[in-house]
């Protein structure tokens, strides 16, 4: 059996001419349609990261006090290792009571690099090591709302993500 083809007609041929028409009429609106549905998208996307760069960052920018006194952070740098931590050390700025404050974590923080804790050559086995030099250190606030303590200038904290001390 072969395929019964249909029968081109006059009218036929009318609604195919006709039907094409409207699609070659329509679909330049369409296009333009699309195209300002995509640049709506893509405004509206740029705002919203805006938006939330800008409230992440009056976050990070905005002072936070120290409430989780049990223990500090020292970091020896300021750029993470390979696995995203950064380097230091921990110690605790907690009396007997539990209590501390976030001027005791800069001493601490402060003895240990006098001490030359981050020294590369520092050795824990041997009782004298070389005296280490003490860079600025400036106090920051971590999520959980311990101390870490980081060597830089003033704006550190925002550098490595951590909120300033708020005085």
């Amino acid at each position: 059996m072969s395929p019964v083809e249909p029968e081109m007609t006059p009218e036929r041929t009318d609604a195919i001419r006709g039907l094409l028409m409207r699609t070659l009429r329509n679909e330049p609106a369409r296009r333009i349609q699309l195209r300002r549905r995509r640049i709506a998208v893509w405004a509206g996307s740029v705002f919203l990261v805006a938006g939330v760069a800008t409230t992440g960052a009056a976050v990070l920018l905005q002072g936070q006090h120290v409430e989780n006194t049990a223990i500090v952070q020292c970091y020896s740098s300021q750029t993470p290792n390979a696995a995203g931590a950064y380097p230091g050390s921990s110690a605790t700025i907690a009396d007997g009571n539990g209590r501390g404050q976030a001027r005791e974590a800069l001493e601490l923080c402060g003895a240990m690099w006098e001490q030359g804790v981050f020294a590369t050559s520092f050795d824990p086995t041997v009782p004298n090591n070389e005296p280490g030099a003490v860079p600025d250190l400036q106090v920051c606030v971590m999520g959980d709302g311990s101390a870490a303590v980081v060597p830089g200038d003033s704006n550190v904290c925002q550098a490595v993500g951590l909120a300033p001390l708020k005085e």
